[in-house]
């Protein structure tokens, strides 16, 4: 038998017998994904295209922004958009221009209105809204949920919401 394969004990078969594959894969590809955390048979499939929504302070560079959208979109995803509150727009709009994407801006009423899973009572002093990165990306999106919360880099805040097809 070549190394690294098993018998599961029916004397003929090898490391493609069902019972034994998973603890193959387990050991020869540790990093692998693991079923349990696959989408459930007949789930709708995570999308790949996503909306980013952006917090940032008045002190975050274009291109540390930028690079922390770039960050969280990761390469196995597309982004579409990106979104901001409205106080941020003119920052947004230069960072939109070099990812070549839109950018669309909120206000903290608007913003205030949705639920999101990581609210700051910070941001809520100094925007008037309890999230930004999130709720802008929900709203960016259409209403899209929000499949990355709230990532900080550094002074940037970064969440990614579904797109709408």
């Amino acid at each position: 038998m070549p190394p690294g394969r098993t018998s599961c004990g029916r004397g003929s078969c090898t490391a493609t017998c069902t019972r034994r594959i998973c603890t193959l894969i387990r050991r020869v590809y540790p990093n692998r994904l693991r079923v349990s955390s696959l989408p459930a048979r007949g789930s709708r499939p995570v999308t790949d295209r996503v909306v980013a929504g952006v917090g940032a302070s008045s002190t975050a560079p274009i291109d540390d922004i930028v690079d922390a959208i770039l960050t969280v979109v990761g390469a196995d995803r597309t982004l579409v958009s990106v979104a901001t509150i409205d106080t941020k727009a003119d920052v947004l709009a230069p960072v939109a221009a070099a990812l070549g994407v839109s950018s669309t801006s909120w206000t903290a009423e608007q913003l205030n209105r949705v639920s999101v899973p990581n609210p700051s009572a910070r941001v809520r002093r100094e925007t008037g809204t309890a999230s930004v990165a999130e709720a802008a990306a929900v709203l960016g999106s259409g209403g899209g949920r929000v499949v990355t919360p709230k990532t900080n880099i550094g002074a940037v805040s970064i969440a990614l919401a579904c797109a709408a097809d």
